[in-house]
């Protein structure tokens, strides 16, 4: 591109030669070839010269750079084109006037906004002009900044570097070193810094302390031979502050070279430590308690320790790293370690145990009973690594452990039991009084529910639930006991108190603190025990007033025989002073003290004791001790659990006077002083054994008071005792030594003979001299008594050899005497056993009568005395026997009386009459004979009762006889029961009025229906006799009492006219009828009228 000339030059150029123009064109050539932009402004800052290059470095169109065009014109240009770094056009002319009228060169960079960057650069020229140099300099600044960059990079690096670095040249000057080798050796920056020699570095660091020990030509002296070497050179040398430095120096190709430098002190004290840890980790694989091996993943080994050998007692020589685990087993194996177990199979369970590498480990049983822990963990490169143990003792130990558990859970489930079992509640409160548990008991006393106390609970709810119970007092709130508690757990630490509940109950509180700041309370209801405690205080007290008025005395001693306690009955029995014997003295002064005061005769206290103790040795506890004045004591020795008497001492003297009373009585008579039974049948046992031998005799009275009933029934029976007493005495006088006479009960007595008078003549005459001395009145309390006895006599050997029998052949032969007339004696003969017998075949067929319905009844009517009209019917009991046929009244009443078969039999009597009174057409009453033994019955009532209930016949018919035997037996039980059956509406009589001697008093005390005078009074009416009299006193007696009279036994006209001359208004016998059968009955009422 060719250059534009305006102007004056232009002109100029075109008045020039043609020579000339072909100069200027290889001019333009030259300007628009060069690289830079180029115009040049005149001094009117218009375009006089430019080159194509500036209009390609500002994209300017041909004709905006033209000759002529203004210096403003191209400015306004670029800043259309964001050419201006940001400044406004005229903040850029302005400042392009101001450089331009300095009249000086500058420069400056514009940086379009294409990113390029243009170098500009104005200096002046001759004639005032200014020639503006534009040069695109963005590649090279591009390069500049990269170089700039990485220099910065380079510096970054070379000063962050960790070790310290300096180049030397082929001078041996420092050229390049970066911070860290001044640092690292302390360097001067003044001293070393970039040019300086190496050997003003060395001088420097002598000065420093770096090369102790060397000088500077030493120094030299290797640097140069390490220059010479042209290899490289490391070295490790330590500085005075104790820092490890490791250097290196490299040649460099071109010559100097590279001197680097490390702190190695944190590595050299690593390596250092690395290698005590070897040290140490040698030690502690050794010092392990385990045996320990580790292999590689080819199954060999790496490395053991001592143990490992040692607990499989392997040869160190074999087992080594390197060997395989086939062959460790092998070796094991050889040594006959695994029992039953080949090396394959014992490879192939390690190895199945390093793939399962779960943790678990397994017991390895060892030929010798050892047990071997194996434990098995795998590594990262496929190894793995064993721990062996010898747990033999461990297993023994956990199963020793494990029984210990099983112990400690039963314990603990006999805690659990315990703690809801206790008697005592429980409750246990964390720091903070938060409930942490409690027993059953503990609700039970507070009267709490389960779910009223639960962990965690606060004291204070706990007590509100038990203060809404009710549990606790009046007037006290939950927040004043809770605030109670806690003061008194503040101030003591631990405390028991008593609390009494509302409804009477006593508790004992408990609170002791725990280690944790909790506190354990227990409440235990006292109540009972307290009561209890009252209870025995009292008891003490009333023991203690007991022990001092307690009839014997009492004394207790210790193992030692001292004295503990002894009561005052004790001193006082002995004549001692408490002052003398008090609680300490020996057993032994106790009793010289006693022989002291007189209690024992001619004897030592030595002996006394010793005497004592040997019985209590030989087990004797009880003994009797006799003292001065005839005293004896008996001292009963109980002995104590924990060693020591108690010795309970007791006057036994009168005691034993009337034991010895008492033995007497059991061998007499009280009332007679004669021997008794007992002792009349040892005599006779004595004297029948001593017959054989001594050839003697022996006979045996018994003897029997005649009417003896009927002066106790009259006089009583303090009379009859003593008269009794006489009759002894008398007996007494007329047998004296002769024989033994003893009595038997009752006014039974015997008499045992022997000798001459034991013969039959000698025991006759005894019979008659007793009978004359008895037939003497007998004079007692004032009353003459005339009586007899009757005898019966039995020689022994004779009659009978044994004492038994021999009685019963004396009793025989009594009967007889009595049933004879009494007064007299009989000599027992063989028919009187049969006698007896038939009497007790009798009353063997008496017992079965009954039930064979035997019995039966016949009835005598009763009748006025006036018109002989029908008043009543008396029932009598009959027996037909089947083989004997009928049996008298008078032979089987006495038997079933004294046999007892009186009161079943009664009781029919009672029914059958009842029954057929009730069959009757007629309203008379039926009369029933009540035996003495029917009253012994306290039933008899009831059974009257029951049975007119059962028959319905009415009270006022059933009419009951007694006689004055049932009234003598017990007056007032008696008396009691007639008013009870008079009570019923039953009538009642007395039968067989006029022949004892209580009946008028008798009529005294109780109102009898009708009096029955005896048949002895009314046979002999018509001969003239007294009687007549007699039964006319008899009844004006019950008709003056308003009592009905019967006449028993009236059987001729004489004796009817007689006694109802007399006065009785009723009269019975065989003159109106005799008793006739139930069949019968009908035809006497119609007969007799009613």
């Amino acid at each position: 591109m060719a250059l534009t000339r305006t102007g004056a030059a232009g002109r100029v150029e075109r008045d020039r030669r043609p020579a000339d123009l072909a100069a200027l064109d290889y001019r333009d050539i030259a300007l628009d070839s060069v690289d830079h932009g180029f115009c040049v402004f005149a001094p009117d800052l218009t375009v006089r010269l430019a080159n194509a290059r500036m209009r390609e470095i500002f994209g300017m169109p041909e004709e905006m750079i033209r000759v002529g065009a203004p210096m403003y014109g191209l400015l306004r240009y670029s800043a259309s084109r964001g050419r201006l770094g940001g400044r406004s056009l005229e903040e850029a002319w302005a400042e392009r006037l101001g450089l331009i009228a300095k009249g000086e060169p500058f420069a400056r960079v514009e940086r379009f906004d294409d990113g390029r960057i243009i170098s500009i650069r104005y200096q002046p020229a001759a004639g005032g002009c200014w020639v503006a140099i534009h040069h695109d300099i963005t590649a090279q600044q591009r390069l500049e900044d990269e170089l700039r960059a990485q220099a910065s990079i380079f510096e970054e690096a070379l000063e962050n570097m960790s070790h310290a670095l300096a180049v030397f040249d082929v001078d041996q000057r420092l050229v390049i070193f970066n911070s860290r080798y001044i640092t690292m050796y302390g360097y001067d920056p003044a001293i070393v810094r970039r040019g300086v020699h190496l050997r003003q570095v060395q001088a420097h660091g002598i000065e420093r302390g770096i090369y102790a020990g060397m000088t500077l030509e030493q120094l030299q002296a290797d640097s140069r031979r390490a220059i010479a070497s042209g290899s490289e050179v490391n070295k490790r040398r330590q500085l005075p502050d104790g820092r490890w430095i490791q250097t290196r120096s490299r040649p460099m190709p071109g010559g100097g070279w590279v001197f680097t430098a490390e702190d190695v002190t944190e590595r050299e004290t690593f390596v250092q430590e690395l290698n005590e840890q070897h040290r140490r980790f040698d030690a502690a694989l050794n010092a392990m308690s385990q045996a320990l091996c580790m292999f590689d993943a080819d199954q060999r080994l790496i490395v053991c320790n001592e143990n490992y050998v040692t607990l499989f007692r392997a040869d160190p020589a074999v087992v080594k790293p390197g060997i395989s685990l086939r062959d460790i087993f092998a070796h094991g194996v050889q040594l006959g370690s695994y029992p039953g177990m080949t090396a394959d199979e014992l490879v192939a369970r390690r190895l199945e145990a390093v793939a399962r590498s779960d943790g678990r480990s397994y017991d390895q049983h060892m030929n010798d009973g050892r047990i071997i822990a194996v434990s098995i963990e795998t590594m990262a490169n496929g190894g793995w690594l064993g721990m062996f143990e010898d747990v033999t003792e461990l297993r023994r130990a956990e199963i020793e452990r494990a029984r210990a558990l099983a112990e400690v859970q039963q314990q603990n489930l006999l805690l659990d039991a315990t703690l809801e079992g206790m008697a005592q509640g429980l409750c246990v409160y964390d720091r903070d009084m938060r409930v942490v548990v409690r027993n059953r008991r503990y609700l039970e006393i507070y009267r709490l529910e389960e779910d009223d106390v639960r962990p965690g609970m606060t004291m204070v709810e706990v007590i509100e639930r038990s203060v809404a119970r009710g549990v606790h007092t009046k007037g006290r709130t939950a927040q004043d006991i809770a605030s109670e508690f806690m003061n008194m757990v503040e101030a003591h630490r631990g405390y028991a108190l008593t609390r009494h509940l509302a409804d009477g109950r006593i508790l004992n509180i408990r609170v002791q603190p725990m280690a944790d700041g909790g506190w354990l309370a227990t409440f235990e209801d006292v109540t009972a025990r307290e009561r209890a405690t009252l209870e025995l205080s009292e008891q003490h007290r009333r023991f203690n007033a007991a022990l001092n008025n307690m009839a014997h005395g009492l004394a207790m001693l210790d193992e030692n025989l001292n004295l503990i306690v002894c009561n005052k009955r004790y001193l006082d029995m002995y004549g001692m002073s408490a002052d003398v014997v008090h609680p300490g003295i020996a057993m032994l002064d106790i009793v010289r003290h006693s022989i002291a005061q007189g209690n024992y005769a001619q004897a030592s206290p030595e002996e006394l004791v010793a005497g004592y103790l040997d019985s209590l040795r030989r087990g004797e506890y009880l003994s009797h001790r006799h003292l001065s004045g005839d005293r004896i004591y008996k001292v009963l020795y109980q002995p104590m659990p924990h060693g020591g008497w108690v010795a309970v001492h007791e006057d036994v003297t009168e005691r034993h006077k009337v034991e010895q009373h008492i033995v007497h009585l059991a061998h007499h008579d009280a009332l007679t002083g004669l021997p008794n039974r007992t002792l009349f049948r040892e005599r006779l046992t004595e004297g029948l054994a001593a017959l054989p031998t001594s050839g003697g005799s022996l006979a045996l009275l018994c003897l029997d008071l005649d009417h003896f009933k009927s002066v106790n029934d009259t006089l009583g029976h303090p009379v009859g005792d003593e008269m009794l007493s006489v009759v002894a005495r008398r007996l007494e006088q007329a047998v004296g030594d002769a024989g033994t006479i003893a009595r038997l009960g009752g006014d039974e007595f015997a008499i045992l003979l022997s000798g001459l008078d034991g013969t039959p003549g000698g025991a006759e005459c005894m019979a008659r001299r007793i009978g004359k001395t008895l037939s003497e009145p007998l004079v007692v309390e004032g009353h003459v008594i005339n009586t007899g006895m009757s005898m019966g006599i039995a020689i022994a050997l004779r009659d009978a050899s044994s004492g038994d029998q021999l009685m019963k052949c004396a009793d025989l032969a009594l009967y007889r005497a009595k049933a004879e007339g009494r007064a007299t004696y009989r000599f027992y003969e063989a028919d009187m056993s049969r006698s007896m017998e038939a009497r007790r075949q009798l009353e063997l067929d008496l017992r079965e009568a009954l039930a064979a319905e035997e019995f039966h009844l016949v009835f005598q009517p009763q009748v006025d005395s006036t018109g002989l009209k029908l008043a009543g019917f008396e029932a009598l009991v009959r027996w037909t026997h089947a083989l004997r046929g009928p049996v008298p009244p008078n032979d089987f009443i006495p038997i079933a009386e004294e046999t007892g078969l009186i009161v079943p039999l009664g009781r029919w009597v009672l029914e059958t009459a009842c029954r057929q009174a009730v069959t009757w057409a007629t309203s008379v009453p039926v009369a029933i004979n009540l035996s003495p033994v029917q009253f012994k019955d306290r039933q008899l009532v009831d059974t009257v009762r029951q049975v007119l209930a059962e028959t319905g016949l009415a009270p006022g018919r059933l009419e009951l006889e007694i006689t004055e035997a049932v009234l003598l037996q017990n007056d007032d039980v008696t008396m009691t029961m007639l008013h009870d059956l008079r009570a019923l509406g039953v009538r009642i009589a007395m039968d067989d009025f006029g022949v004892g001697y209580s009946s008028l008093s008798y009529l005294r005390r109780f109102r009898f229906d009708k009096i029955k005078i005896d048949r002895s009074f009314i046979a002999d009416l018509d001969r003239g006799t007294d009687n007549a009299a007699i039964v006319r006193a008899m009844a004006q007696l019950g008709s003056s009492l308003g009592i009905d009279t019967t006449a028993e036994g009236v059987e001729t006209d004489e004796q009817l006219a007689i006694v109802r001359a007399c006065g009785c208004t009723h009269i019975q016998g065989y003159l109106v009828s005799p008793p006739r059968g139930a069949m019968d009955v009908a035809a006497l009422i119609d007969r007799l009228g009613a």
